[in-house]
């Protein structure tokens, strides 16, 4: 495998990767969704492949092949301009140097931005996807945005866009998500969490040396309800050339005066463009095995990947499209996906639910209709001393949303019940009984402290979207303690519950760039937010 030093220039995904020569996504499908996307010629159709856009968030189904911009700049979109360029990027601008990982891939981009709107247009680019995208034959997707409440120790069935990534697996695609660019949490992306998402972490590229001198990247990790473990596979998460939009914005590049690549591309790092990566090597495997189905091939990159005590901590494997192509069509098993045992409960059941295994009576619970009938208050009832961590959360999430009152001492208990899921479902219950929240704040407030950093971070959110201002010291005092422990989502967790619950707000500074990978500055921002705060605190009423 070739190394390099940066005096040799950085090396491109495809050649760190040692990606095969004649494996470049070539009559494969593919669908990013991402806020917005520009006309970059080296995500634009060509010659060589078509590329499409879909303005979901403007209203629009149809998709628009994307003519290439040569003038630029091309600043609308630029974090969907870097994840598409990882996936299928041409490398025009750089006469092919710098290219993706499927550069011969047809590219279908989903714009899911509203405009002058902080939400975007999630469920309907997935409902598209679904509905249109599947039939016209895109085989691979990309999706990683951050929804709330933290998702990973609560069921996927309670989250939308969890639910529609496992009904796009039911029908062959192969979703893929990350988890995010933080170590103090599981996962940053809900879709991660779906058990049928393949869910991506990083590693950084070395200056000196080659895959084996790689090393892991600071991405989240951890178990989610269903117990699996994330990321199950690894790419490139740092010291990526990508393109980028236009000089004035690469002008400020820290990094413009040390890297010898060609002009318009620059350095960028963060897993939203290491799962774009696996993706595109999704796209190459699929060239060339068009028979495996989307469970294989998400088997065969697993299985395939590179490990190395070097990035033991993440306990994956980097992706090797060499050594995922050459693996024998894989036999799996024929156990029915989860989507399809969540849907196939059609009838509450006769026997009792400690007859169910979890998995079962996971199904069973999240089947009862509602307003609940007699039958089902038993089975509820039932599930709240089962034995089993699992239904025991999942019935207090099912309550959680219809007018089913549980005895106080059954809340307190499971919120500091022995299981992580079990105090996340309790948090979860609580969130959705305003008339409880008032009697619950010392008891969420002790879970901000939580021994796992998942239940801890979900209470903080939790707390802001009360907008309750009894939370407020809480939430300032423990803004020092999370920076000098480097729990960054924590600590910016707290900050944006503290602006929901006092409509107040600081200016970080130093401000942030789009390139802010200086350590001392991000703690210096953290410390600063910190004393303003305190000091806010001490000169206000709360």
């Amino acid at each position: 495998m070739e190394e390099w030093t940066t005096q040799n220039n950085w090396p491109s995904i495809r050649q760190f990767l040692d990606v095969p020569s004649d494996l470049t996504g070539r009559g494969v499908k593919i669908a990013i969704i991402d806020a917005n996307f520009p006309s970059h010629p080296d995500i634009s159709a060509n010659e060589t492949r078509n590329s499409f856009i879909v303005r979901i968030a403007h209203g629009a189904t149809e998709p628009e092949l994307i003519v290439a911009d040569y003038t630029g700049p091309w600043k609308k979109g630029i974090h969907g301009l870097w994840a598409a360029a990882a996936a299928a990027g041409t490398g025009t601008l750089s006469d092919g140097l710098y290219t993706g990982m499927a550069p011969h891939a047809e590219l279908y981009l989903i714009s899911a931005y509203k405009t002058g709107v902080e939400d975007f247009a999630l469920k309907e680019s997935l409902e598209w996807v679904r509905d249109t995208g599947w039939k016209l034959g895109i085989q691979g997707l990309f999706v990683a945005f951050n929804t709330r409440p933290h998702h990973p120790l609560l069921p996927w069935q309670l989250e939308e866009s969890m639910v529609l990534c496992e009904q796009l697996s039911e029908l062959g695609m192969l979703v893929i998500s990350v988890t995010g660019n933080s170590t103090d949490a599981a996962s940053l992306c809900s879709q991660a969490c779906a058990p049928s998402v393949l869910s991506v972490g990083g590693v950084v590229i070395p200056n000196v040396g080659g895959l084996a001198d790689a090393y892991s990247y600071p991405c989240a990790r951890g178990v989610t309800f269903e117990g699996k473990w994330i990321p199950e596979i690894l790419a490139p998460a740092e010291n990526l050339v990508l393109p980028w939009g236009d000089l004035e914005m690469l002008a400020a590049h820290p990094f413009k005066n040390f890297d010898n690549v060609p002009k318009g591309y620059a350095r960028i790092d963060g897993t939203s463009f290491a799962g774009p990566i696996v993706l595109g090597a999704a796209a190459c495997l699929w060239q060339a095995h068009p028979e495996w189905t989307n469970e294989q091939v998400k088997h065969a990159l697993i299985s395939g990947s590179f490990k190395n005590e070097r990035w033991s901590d993440l306990r994956s494997g980097v992706v090797s499209v060499r050594a995922s192509v050459s693996t024998c069509r894989p036999v799996l098993n024929n156990r029915s996906s989860p989507f399809s045992r969540w849907q196939g409960v059609c009838s509450i059941p006769e026997k009792k639910l400690s007859e169910y295994d979890a998995d079962n009576a996971m199904n069973v619970i999240f089947s009862l209709d509602t307003p609940f009938s007699q039958r089902s208050l038993q089975l509820l009832s039932d599930a709240f001393v089962n034995t089993s961590p699992i239904v025991r959360s999942v019935a207090l999430c099912k309550t959680a949303q219809e007018q089913y009152y549980l005895d106080a001492a059954y809340l307190t208990n499971a919120l500091q019940d022995i299981d992580a899921r079990v105090r996340s479902a309790a948090l979860y219950h609580i969130l959705h009984h305003p008339e409880l929240w008032g009697t619950y704040i010392q008891a969420i407030i002790k879970r901000f402290e939580d021994k796992d950093l998942d239940v801890s971070l979900l209470a903080i959110q939790i707390a802001g979207m009360t907008k309750l201002s009894s939370f407020t010291s809480a939430l300032v005092m423990g803004l020092r303690r999370d920076s000098l422990a480097n729990l960054d989502i924590h600590f910016w967790g707290r900050i944006i519950a503290l602006k929901e619950v006092t409509n107040h707000s600081f200016n970080p500074d130093p401000p942030f760039q789009i390139i802010d990978s200086d350590m001392e500055m991000h703690s210096q921002r953290r410390f600063n937010l910190s004393e303003q705060w305190e000091n806010w605190l001490k000169s206000s009423s709360y």
